[in-house]
């Protein structure tokens, strides 16, 4: 009875420190997030006509309504972004010095408080609120989750696999929350998307209180010792070429797709005579495709000449999307621009998530938490840009412009991604290069023989 015991300890001490529970808790982080996003924001032009005028939305007599809400819509979409980029910086900072349990926990309670709110919520303001929330929970998680995979995955191919898979549970939960949140809404009501999603993030919350740091405090095998590596690198990183580089791209795209995810639904409502059920329908197929080109991104990806490549072929993608979305006719046929979009999207995220790790573990001495921390803050702050200010162009001017503008913004990046080029010949001087020794103790993640501090 005793050796039956024992062997199941050692099971469940093995599960909690495994490679596949921190896969598996940022895929699921990465799935909530963007399923809770996408479901509000997929209903939020009639769940505001609601609110502020108690009609319901009918393409076919309140359409020239639903675009008076489209700037309200930005500003809902934008809440959580704002709060995305405080708390990644200081979240960031917190992984790196304090470890990955304790901000994975937090971000967990936020979002799942988000998630209930969002179901009784009957007002602007609490919606605001609602995402100001969501967007600490977020912030929490993902830099926490990303910082965990590439210290359980030192060696690049190992890590661009991993990180495909974490990162895939962005687009599972926007194939989720579009269709579920349009449908639920329509047919049964304001909570039931959210209150499934409520479920979910219980789930979530097991994982998470579950999982174990595999280091000691005294043996931090995957950063510099503190007498050799500043904790604070923020401006160290800002100084960096390639970081400016990388992050730059991550805002270009993500203000494309800010912008375009703020105001598509107000646009086919009023223009295209499209009901909610049928722009869920609809966007089905923009996850899918990202699924797919992070999956085949991430596996072709085999050496470090490609990623320069994969970085401008998935910005020229999303670029062709951006100018062939306002040319449709007809609800259906926004389909395949969104195709598009999202399939030069996720070529070019996995690849820049790739990079960004290359350039931590290479060139800032493993600083995981706090470069991951930049890339999602200029993530955030490219949906508050594309969500406001793309919303607000396509109210005064048309949505026809506001894709067209991101468009060539991204066409010019696109350009300027090929100097990543040089990045596999540069290493920084002053940056500690581990030692071979180091790597394969770094690289041997089970650690089922290593004590940890979060018993």
């Amino acid at each position: 009875m005793s050796n039956v015991l024992a062997a199941f300890t050692q099971r469940v001490v093995a599960f909690r420190q495994s490679t596949g529970l921190a896969i598996a808790i940022t895929f699921i982080a990465n799935a909530m997030d963007l399923g809770l996003s996408t479901s509000i924001n997929i209903i939020s032009p009639c769940l505001l006509l609601t609110i502020e005028t108690n009609q319901v939305c009918n393409p076919l007599s309140n359409t020239t309504k639903v675009l008076q809400f489209v700037g309200k819509g930005g500003i809902i979409m934008a809440a959580k972004e704002i709060a995305e980029i405080l708390t990644k910086a200081l979240g960031g900072y917190a992984v790196d010095q304090l470890g990955h349990k304790m901000p994975l926990v937090i971000g967990c309670v936020c979002t799942s408080v988000a998630t209930i709110g969002f179901g009784y919520s009957q007002s602007f303001v609490l919606l605001v609120i609602m995402r100001v929330c969501q967007g600490i929970g977020s912030g929490l998680s993902v830099v926490a989750g990303l910082a965990m995979i590439s210290l359980y995955f030192p060696d690049d191919k190992k890590r661009s696999w991993a990180m495909a898979i974490a990162l895939a549970g962005s687009p599972i939960g926007a194939s989720v929350g579009f269709p579920m949140g349009a449908f639920a809404y329509e047919f049964i009501g304001q909570k039931a998307p959210f209150l499934i999603l409520a479920g979910v993030s219980l789930i979530d919350a097991c994982l998470r209180l579950m999982a174990q740091t595999p280091v000691k405090e005294n043996n931090l095998i995957y950063i510099a010792p503190p007498s050799t590596s500043p904790s604070f690198k923020y401006f160290a990183l800002l100084r960096d070429p390639y970081v400016l580089l990388a992050v730059g791209c991550t805002f270009c795209y993500t203000t494309a797709a800010g912008m375009q995810w703020a105001s598509l639904p107000s646009w086919v409502i009023e223009k295209l005579d499209a009901q909610p059920w049928q722009i869920g329908v609809c966007s089905i197929v923009c996850p899918i495709f990202q699924v797919l080109s992070m999956q085949i991104t991430a596996r072709l990806m085999t050496n470090k000449d490609s990623w320069w490549r994969a970085v401008v072929l998935g910005l020229l993608i999303h670029c062709s999307g951006l100018i062939w979305s306002p040319l449709c006719s007809s609800t259906w046929e926004e389909a395949a621009p969104l195709a598009l979009t999202f399939t030069g999207y996720g070529v070019a995220h996995a690849a820049i998530s790739i990079l960004i790790a290359f350039i931590a573990d290479q060139r800032h001495n493993g600083k995981f938490g706090q470069i991951f921390a930049l890339q999602s803050a200029c993530s955030s702050l490219g949906i508050v840009v594309g969500s406001v200010v793309g919303t607000y162009t396509t109210l005064y001017t048309s949505y026809k412009w506001a894709c067209w503008g991101c468009a060539l913004i991204l066409f010019v990046y696109s350009l300027l991604a090929c100097f990543f080029k040089k990045l596999k010949d540069l290493e920084y001087e002053d940056s500690e290069v581990k030692t071979l020794t180091e790597k394969e103790n770094y690289g041997t993640m089970e650690l089922s023989d290593l004590e940890t501090d979060n018993d």
